[in-house]
């Protein structure tokens, strides 16, 4: 590959599993693929290359050893249990993939050190887990969004869908209802088409929906709301509205 890399002009991504790369050959590759930032770990799960920038291209390099992996579009960095992400943190990249081992303190620093960042992902280390194994809330996400001035938010999503396994769940900090959080949602996203959503939810929530959910066709509904008067709500103003699924409803 090193012997052939000047002339992969159009190749845009590589992926390279539970392979076998020195430091030396990754450095080879990085300056043999200019288009392209390459970051090989060490044994100890430390980047060898600094590169000052991460382009859109990407290579992955995936090197096994113990801890945790803090992944980005460009990188992917094993990172000791124990370890701070600020020496990770230095790069400049536009897309970043975390598994939620980062926790709130992880997002934080992000939020301090990348700031050309444009998209975040975070993904649960263990999505079947009974319970919470890490700490990651709202708190480090807030973090992001007031740190990250380029991040982008998708105001032409169509469809959402958020499952709370347990019904009836408030905001596990305020213990409010999540009624303004669904309500910015329909507010922001203009070009919603689908919408189910779970957790506490009072008529407030459907009176948000009916103003500004225009386009709206489809809605889910389970254990939410007060009265008729959120399906008065919904009725009313979605004027798109072809699909109606409601369980466990005061007007269910």
């Amino acid at each position: 590959m090193l012997a052939n890399a000047e002339k992969l002009e159009t190749m845009r991504s590589l992926w390279m599993y539970n392979c076998s790369v020195s430091s030396e050959a990754g450095k080879l590759l990085a300056q043999k693929l200019p288009g392209f930032n390459v970051e090989v770990i060490d044994e100890r799960g430390h980047p060898d290359t600094r590169p000052e920038s991460c382009l859109v291209e990407k290579l992955y390099i995936y090197r096994t050893v113990s801890g945790r992996r803090f992944d980005t579009p460009g990188f992917v960095w094993i990172i000791e249990q124990d370890a701070s992400l600020t020496p990770y943190c230095s790069f400049t990249f536009c897309s970043c993939m975390v598994l939620d081992y980062a926790e709130d303190s992880g997002l934080e620093e992000i939020s301090n050190s990348c700031k050309e960042i444009q998209e975040l992902r975070v993904f649960p280390s263990d999505p079947f887990a009974p319970g919470p194994n890490v700490s990651l809330t709202e708190q480090g996400l807030v973090a992001v969004s007031v740190g990250c001035p380029k991040l982008q938010n998708r105001p032409n999503m169509i469809r959402f869908r958020l499952c709370i396994i347990e019904p009836q769940t408030p905001d596990y900090s305020t213990l409010e209802p999540l009624d303004t959080g669904f309500g910015a949602i329909v507010q922001h996203c203009k070009e919603l088409r689908r919408l189910s959503h779970s957790g506490l939810l009072t008529d407030h929530v459907f009176e948000y929906i009916g103003v500004h959910a225009k386009k709206l066709e489809m809605l889910s509904l389970a254990f939410a709301g007060d009265s008729d008067i959120g399906l008065h709500y919904v009725l009313s103003g979605c004027e798109s509205l072809r699909k109606l699924e409601i369980r466990d409803c005061p007007f269910g």
